[in-house]
């Protein structure tokens, strides 16, 4: 199996935001992203997907978009971006996903020879943009939610996953 990340990929999601306002380059983007993806992702590979999938607001919105990546080769390991204000309650989108696809937040996934944890990134008191008065407190947490999720995964490997093939 072979791992594969891509974020950022902005569908439209129905919302009438062409990406091509951000310069030509952007112009047909999905569909350049898609062809690529055809011709070196495998049924047996997997993507991950960390975040800025779809512009939708809603969840009935973005589903189109999820349905076209879910048609795409590969296993899909979908994480929350700032950009998914489509992204609701986990429990009701997990029973609406697409076969093969699969959303992390603040757990894991088994996906064959490896385990993908996945929870929100923080600054770190070292990063210039820190900021000490919420930073510390929220930074705190999100390393606590990583050990958790380290702990989760190591036990994750001991089980049989649903998701193996």
């Amino acid at each position: 199996m072979k791992l594969f990340a891509i974020a950022d990929l902005h569908m439209d999601g129905g919302a009438g935001k062409p990406m091509d306002v951000f310069g030509a380059n952007w112009a047909g983007h999905v569909g350049r992203i898609f062809g690529s993806w055809k011709s070196k992702v495998g049924p047996g590979d997997a993507v991950l997907i960390p975040g800025d999938i779809s512009w939708a607001m809603h969840w009935a919105e973005a589903l189109p978009d999820l349905t076209e990546l879910a048609s795409l080769p590969g296993k899909k390991v979908l994480l929350r971006g700032n950009h998914d204000y489509w992204w609701g309650s986990l429990t009701r989108m997990r029973a609406q996903l697409p076969p093969g696809m699969y959303m992390v937040q603040n757990d894991c996934v088994d996906i064959g020879p490896c385990v993908i944890a996945g929870s929100r990134g923080w600054l770190t008191p070292e990063s210039p943009d820190f900021q000490p008065m919420t930073g510390r407190s929220m930074s705190a947490r999100r390393s606590g939610w990583g050990c958790r999720l380290l702990r989760q995964s190591a036990g994750q490997r001991r089980k049989t996953s649903p998701l193996s093939p």
